[in-house]
């Protein structure tokens, strides 16, 4: 598996990205299928999109492609179903998406959405389960015997690993919004990191790098719990649990089809003939589980309220700001100004404290 410098919206997306890829990076490109079939597509093929392997190394991605082999190899035999090898190459996945329009495609619920408001409806085939759960909360933790969120006012923190998920984001604004702070994320918190240091971001909280960290449950339990000093870590508290990614389909797919393929994703932990591959989602207590539509529509109801509210614009502009992040570095709070603080602080109870606070002391 490959070293990475990611965390759930980080590390957690590449351990799953990697596992779409021995899974499914195996379904064809429709344009070969067709000119392989004198104009017309054969049956019992579709193509499916994954994200680019830029991001892992030479030898690994050779890894895979033995491994995706046997996979290939072991669908047909199951399912009558033909696949070759292909990915979406480089650029922004989306786009990458509308102007191939595939049958198949590996997707993040921000991906869905973004297709949606460009005309394309895509529905869920499978979710990724992790440690038991097809959903993913978002939530702080911290060392410290903080009362409430609100003690959190300028702290320094680690936003979930890559902090570049609009998703992630708007529930995270939500979860303030509930807690009576009507902020953006990058106003209430003080320097928020990306990855503040080679390591995981509950180090980054055991060595005082960081006041909290802000992190999928899934992250944590993969990650938190195997340090040591585990114990005196703290959830303050958690977002609305949502979906975290899936395989989706476009609408009219063959029900057969869909049903031999659902079939064998579902036991892809359970296959003996493929044994690479099962050790590794073992390993990672993966499955592939059915759609849960409760969370489904939990997450297009919190896109509505985001977009009501201007949640969805904060969103975008702080995903734009970190994405810029560079290793190590930290998204600064801009100073404000004595009047600017004064005028925030004078309904405060406790105005001093909320001037030191405002004005980084």
């Amino acid at each position: 598996m490959v070293a990475v410098r990611h965390s759930v919206c980080g590390r957690y997306f590449i351990l799953l990205t990697v596992v779409f890829h021995l899974l499914f990076m195996f379904l064809c490109c429709e344009g070969a299928l067709a000119d392989s079939s004198k104009g017309g597509k054969p049956p019992h093929a579709y193509s499916f999109m994954s994200v680019t392997t830029e991001r892992f190394g030479a030898a690994d991605s050779v890894g895979l492609a033995k491994i995706m082999d046997g996979m290939t190899e072991d669908l047909y035999k199951k399912t009558g179903i033909r696949t070759i090898i292909v990915n979406s190459g480089v650029g922004n996945y989306e786009e990458s998406i509308y102007r191939n329009k595939p049958d198949f495609a590996f997707m993040g619920m921000d991906h869905l959405i973004g297709l949606k408001r460009l005309g394309m409806e895509y529905e869920p085939l499978v979710l990724a389960s992790l440690l038991g759960s097809p959903g993913m909360k978002i939530c702080v933790y911290t060392m410290k015997d903080y009362k409430d969120l609100k003690g959190l006012r300028g702290a320094t923190v680690n936003l979930y690993g890559a902090g570049s998920y609009n998703l992630a984001h708007m529930a995270v604004r939500k979860l303030l919004n509930e807690h009576g702070i009507d902020m953006p994320i990058e106003e209430f918190f003080g320097d928020i990191y990306k990855v503040p240091f080679e390591g995981s971001n509950f180090q980054a909280l055991i060595l005082g790098k960081v006041q909290a960290v802000i992190e999928g449950d899934w992250n944590y339990e993969f990650y938190g719990t195997k340090i040591p000093q585990s114990k005196t870590i703290k959830e303050l508290a958690c977002t609305d649990e949502y979906p975290a990614v899936g395989i989706f389909m476009r609408k009219g797919i063959d029900p057969g089809d869909v049903e031999k393929i659902e079939g064998f994703l579902k036991k892809i932990d359970k296959n003996p003939s493929l044994k690479e591959l099962r050790t590794f989602v073992l390993a990672l207590k993966i499955k592939f589980v059915e759609p849960d539509a409760e969370l489904m529509r939990r997450t297009e109801m919190l896109y509505k309220e985001s977009k009501k509210r201007g949640w969805d614009a904060e969103a975008k502009r702080l995903t734009a700001k970190m994405n810029k992040l560079q290793f190590g570095k930290a998204l600064k709070k801009e100073k404000k100004t004595y009047g600017e603080c004064k005028t925030e602080c004078r309904r405060d109870k406790s105005k001093e404290a909320c001037m030191d606070r405002c004005m980084g002391e």
